[in-house]
């Protein structure tokens, strides 16, 4: 079985976060693909973690600070 870590690099990407992580997942999922997502977001002032604590409940994913 396959397995891939992905490194997301964010900064003030409320509006992009949550889509492109869905995408990621739906993908993954069919293709049957062990993943995870490491979010590294570098202080972003928007509510980009908070949407990333939230997803990171249902999916494989972190959130690693710069």
């Amino acid at each position: 079985m396959k397995k891939i870590s992905i490194i997301i690099p964010t900064w003030n990407e409320e509006g992009n976060i949550r889509l492109l992580i869905n995408r990621m997942i739906k993908a993954f999922q069919k293709t049957k693909i062990i993943y995870e997502l490491i979010i590294v977001d570098d202080h972003s002032i928007d509510k980009t973690r908070n949407i990333v604590k939230t997803l990171s409940q249902k999916y494989p994913l972190s959130l690693s600070l710069s």
